[in-house]
């Protein structure tokens, strides 16, 4: 993980390590209107965790009741919750798993450089929100507690 911090004033009162997933690549799964939930599985999605057929896909970070990480908006952009298709359906399987912190997915940056691009609007005004084109620049990490157990490029 990058050790670079944006300036709280870009957070808007998320953690960094909430409003870092918002904007970045969708895996298995895409948003087909404008609203939050409007997600929808990729025809012949796989778990990006265990590799099994999916069957949801999940907002990372996890939308709650009050949604209030339904959107984040940065530098006019406003970016939705990354997708990432798994199995199960939140209580079960590889979804219920993230769900009760056994597992978990988190963006990282190759190189700090690139952290600091993201934060001050270059990257996403050059590749523009949830861009297949920022895996040039970093990846998904799906953890368990202290380990990394698979990196997802594209």
């Amino acid at each position: 993980m990058s050790a670079y911090v944006p300036p709280a004033s870009l957070l808007r009162g998320l953690s960094v390590a909430s409003a870092s997933k918002f904007g970045m690549p969708n895996v298995g799964a895409h948003y087909e209107g404008r609203g939050v939930r409007t997600n929808r599985l990729d025809d012949g999605a796989l778990c990006a965790f265990c590799r099994r057929p999916a069957t949801n896909a999940h907002h990372v970070p996890a939308v709650g009741m009050g949604a209030r990480n339904a959107t984040f908006e940065l530098y006019g952009h406003k970016l939705r919750p990354a997708l990432i298709a798994l199995c199960g359906s939140g209580t079960t399987g590889c979804h219920g798993e993230c769900h009760s912190g056994v597992m978990s997915v988190e963006w990282v940056w190759d190189e700090e450089e690139f952290a600091e691009a993201w934060w001050r609007g270059e990257l996403l005004r050059e590749l523009g929100p949830a861009s297949p084109l920022l895996y040039d620049y970093g990846y998904w990490a799906i953890k368990r507690p202290g380990s990394i157990v698979r990196r997802i490029r594209a």
